[in-house]
């Protein structure tokens, strides 16, 4: 798709995402564009999308720096009221347009689509021309010219900072570098022992330790409350060894759960990064293996991304994020082979993914599930039940994928993921 307009209007709705990945491809391709138009929504502080524009303008500015023309917000008052909305473009818009215009219609609502078009299409121009940018092929459609599918996700790439910033989040914590050594060994050694996830062992003597794990990934409050004292006296009695104490003893003397010959480290409690210390052996070493898989053979992946929006007090996180070009690929990342326990994460992964990734994203859960039939009725493992519940349920189509313990050879993981993003 060849461009020559001068004027790009952008019409900027909740998921800023498609404005973002336009701009970016006709600012990066048509060199006769001298102003882009952000039209949002003027209205109550509920229903404005102003932020949403100020913050694509930002991240813009930022990633397009040799763009020598100008972003400019244009507010619409009444996004549902024709006549003001022509009264608006008219009185803030109509005089600073050069002579040959293009319209994409992705974002917005529909009724503000059809009003702007409708303008637009009254103007007496030289050129007006119209594309959106589809959720389907991830390419800018022309609907009165000939399809040219060009995947943008070849085109545009852009960073998991960046995309969080189009949604007015920030980032809180930083990345567990300190933790890498002991995760890549983790990794080595559960690439081939699948079976073996959670390496704490399956031992009658070692079932208090691994209960006390285990019910961490479920309950983080753990570490703040007298229960974590309670069991530190069971753990003196413990001594761990084999593959759990080779990873113990890579970790910095400092932050080691064991001390070097298998004993529990009775100092712990006073150490200011217990917590992350035990999230590690909680699971956090299952999401670096997986972080390091990808991050082996693709670009732009992330690992425990802990985000907040400006003025809501609501946190989340990804265990472990991908972005294939401007698509977000959010993995959720558990030791646990319960189904109920593994739906619940992967409810959260979907609604957090597609929150700031839009209905282009896509959600991957790991968990120890076993690919065998269950005794249930349906006659299929827990891991494809739970694949086709979650389809229905939230109605996400093939957008989630769910892999068992046996899919975590690393030949059979890159294989399925990338089967899932085509």
């Amino acid at each position: 798709m060849g461009f020559n307009f001068t004027d790009l209007i952008l019409l900027i709705g909740t998921n800023p995402l498609p404005n973002y990945v336009t701009a970016k491809y006709i600012i990066d391709n048509n060199p006769e564009l001298k102003n882009v138009w952000l039209l949002y929504s003027a209205e109550d502080h509920q229903r404005s999308t102003k932020d949403y524009a100020d913050n694509i303008k930002c991240v813009l500015n930022e990633t397009a720096k040799n763009f020598k023309g100008e972003i400019n917000l244009i507010p619409l008052t009444d996004v549902e009221n024709a006549q003001t909305l022509k009264n608006d473009l008219n009185d803030n818009l109509k005089r600073e347009l050069g002579n040959r215009i293009h319209l994409n219609y992705t974002g917005g609502t529909k009724v503000m689509g059809i009003f702007v078009y409708e303008w637009i299409n009254s103007l007496e121009v030289k050129e007006k021309s119209y594309s959106y940018l589809s959720a389907r092929t991830f390419a800018l459609i022309n609907p009165d010219k000939d399809l040219d599918y060009i995947d943008l996700r070849k085109e545009i790439d852009i960073e998991l900072k960046d995309l969080i910033s189009l949604h007015s989040y920030k980032r809180l914590n930083n990345d567990r570098e300190i933790f890498f050594k002991a995760a890549n060994l983790y990794g080595e050694w559960v690439s081939y022992n699948t079976d073996k996830l959670f390496i704490i062992s399956d031992k009658k003597e070692n079932k208090s330790l691994k209960y006390f794990f285990y019910s961490f990934m479920a309950n983080s409050k753990l570490v703040c409350e007298e229960t974590f004292n309670s069991k530190k006296e069971i753990f003196k009695f413990y001594t761990i060894e084999g593959k759990l104490l080779e990873i113990n003893n890579t970790l910095p003397p400092n932050i080691r759960f064991f001390k070097t010959n298998g004993e529990f480290n009775t100092g712990l409690e006073y150490n200011p990064r217990l917590q992350e210390i035990i999230e590690f052996f909680s699971g956090v070493m299952l999401e670096m293996f997986i972080y390091k898989l990808l991050k082996d053979n693709s670009k732009n992946v992330y690992h425990d991304w802990k985000m907040k929006k400006e003025g809501i007090t609501e946190r989340f996180q990804l265990d472990v994020a991908w972005i294939n070009g401007y698509q977000l690929i959010g993995i959720s990342c558990t030791t646990s082979s319960n189904k109920s326990e593994c739906k619940s994460k992967a409810f959260e992964v979907i609604h957090r993914v597609q929150q700031i990734g839009g209905s282009e994203a896509k959600s991957i859960l790991i968990t120890t599930m076993e690919e065998e039939i269950s005794h249930h009725e349906s006659g299929v493992s827990d891991i494809k039940l739970l694949g086709e519940e979650l389809e229905t349920d939230l109605g996400v189509g093939k957008k989630i994928l769910v892999l068992g313990r046996k899919d975590l050879r690393k030949e059979i993981f890159l294989k399925k993921i990338k089967e899932f993003i085509k």
